[in-house]
């Protein structure tokens, strides 16, 4: 872990403002098409109805939130440029898919909720069942463990291994997203880092060969 100076909160910040303008934008508008939409899928099992609705999770979910803080203690300007690429792909291939398989959630949507009610209630206003594959939450956050994870100790490995871990148990203990949907999430991060390596690596090579 690193203490970040002034120029890269600065950098941090300004990127993060964009992108968080970016989901605000494909998510806000892919949900709202969705929800106009009548032939929605379904993709999960029936014995994932069982999994119990656990409202005090809602937390765990918004978690999140302090995942998105940790580039900066951790990743220097260039790392942060790519993981912010990695973000701009990830949004865009996601949108993409929302907007061709809309999906309909499979749990019913409990009745009276007395633990965090206010938060669940906005919730429920903002948000339509309709983006679950792949699910964002686990894009983004295991976007950010592999970013992150080779920079740390072995504590602090297994805090943010456990931390994800509670996250993806989150989706499902809110009723957020189906298991398909988290494996989705995780595929996305995975290609979108072996396309963006790929193009990587191929730049350094058209660099270096330019140099020669």
């Amino acid at each position: 872990m690193k203490i970040p100076n002034k120029k890269e909160i600065t950098y941090y910040f300004t990127h993060f403002f964009w992108l968080s303008l970016l989901f605000v934008a494909s998510y806000g508008y892919t949900n709202h098409f969705a929800s106009q939409r009548t032939d929605h899928f379904e993709l999960y099992m029936d014995i994932e109805k069982r999994i119990p609705f656990l409202p005090g999770w809602i937390l765990v979910y918004f978690s999140i939130n302090g995942f998105f803080v940790l580039p900066l203690f951790y990743l220097n300007k260039g790392e942060m440029r790519l993981l912010s690429q990695c973000f701009v792909w990830i949004t865009i291939f996601a949108s993409i898919c929302f907007l061709v398989f809309p999906m309909r959630l499979g749990y019913t949507k409990p009745g009276s909720i007395t633990t965090f009610p206010l938060i669940y209630k906005l919730f429920y206003t903002i948000e339509k069942p309709h983006n679950l594959f792949p699910s964002l939450h686990i894009a983004y956050s295991s976007l950010i463990l592999r970013f992150v994870i080779k920079k740390t100790n072995h504590t602090e490995k297994l805090i943010f291994l456990f931390w994800f871990i509670f996250l993806v148990f989150s989706v499902l203990f809110t009723h957020q997203h189906h298991i398909s949907d988290i494996f989705g999430g995780m595929m996305l991060t995975y290609l979108v880092l072996k396309i963006t390596m790929y193009w990587q690596g191929k730049r350094r090579g058209l660099i270096g060969r330019d140099r020669s």
